[in-house]
């Protein structure tokens, strides 16, 4: 898929959020159109978290399209394909359930969601975390404010539970992370990988980051990039950075000042 075939997709992804979120409004006292918050959903993964995974950003635009509207699962499959309507379903809450049901089984089921699923559910969390610490919904008392925080974090901490650890291997000289399997696609786990070498006592050439395709654009490079550099930034460590993936994620952020100095 190409960069105008993403657009194309995208824009009518949002278009159809707008249309089936036409009447609602968020609780605040101004009322904002309820789009705002799937767009602002799908604004942090890309622009905070870097996640570019066409089926994650189309998910987080419709993840609350189901829920809160008259959209069916099946629509969401013959608009957008099966993935994209997976992930929804992922995300969303069973309205036959009463409340408390509800929001136990958002920290159950997040043990087991899949990646895409729980990058959407983190950044809807945050999101609307970021909104009520500006201003508590209309009808909300402080308290109740507070319940929601306290619940919000109960989600959170589930996802650490089953989340994407960093082990680094000294002796093989690389860090990776274990990959859970997806399937049907691809039952068996896998491992992203990022590859260094000493070049003397004091300094290291980071030559290599590699993450399997059908988990690329999902933010776990980035991971490794962070996890590497960090630790030898606070072992006193020198870097010299060959690695294509990370000169570029270097210089795009310029990660703790290191984008004149360590990039060849």
């Amino acid at each position: 898929m190409n960069s105008n075939d993403i657009i194309i997709l995208l824009t009518k992804c949002i278009n159809f959020a707008a249309v089936k979120h036409k009447n609602q409004r968020r609780k605040d006292k101004e009322q904002t159109p309820y789009i705002n918050h799937p767009i602002g959903v799908g604004y942090i993964l890309t622009n905070e978290a870097g996640i570019t995974d066409p089926v994650v950003i189309q998910a987080a635009f419709l993840h609350d399209t189901v829920e809160d509207t008259n959209t069916t699962f099946e629509e969401l499959k013959e608009t957008f394909g099966n993935d994209v309507a997976d992930v929804v379903a992922e995300v969303t809450d069973d309205k036959t359930l009463d409340k408390m049901e509800r929001k136990r089984l958002q920290i159950e089921n997040v043990k087991s969601s899949s990646p895409h699923a729980k990058l959407v559910k983190l950044a809807d969390k945050l999101y609307n975390l970021r909104d009520l610490d500006q201003t508590i919904p209309v009808g909300w008392t402080p308290e109740r404010a507070r319940e929601y925080f306290e619940w919000a974090e109960k989600v959170t901490d589930s996802f650490s539970e089953n989340s994407l650890k960093v082990i680094h291997r000294s002796d093989a000289k690389e860090f990776t992370i274990e990959l859970p399997p997806e399937l049907p696609e691809h039952p068996k786990s896998s491992q992203a990988v990022l590859q260094y070498d000493w070049l003397d006592k004091n300094t290291v050439d980071l030559i290599h980051t590699g993450v399997p395709e059908h988990y690329q654009r999902r933010g776990i490079a980035k991971i490794l990039a962070k996890n590497a550099i960090d630790y030898f930034l606070d072992k006193n460590i020198e870097m010299k950075i060959t690695c294509t993936y990370l000169i570029k994620f270097v210089k795009d952020t310029n990660y703790r000042s290191l984008a004149e100095t360590h990039c060849s």
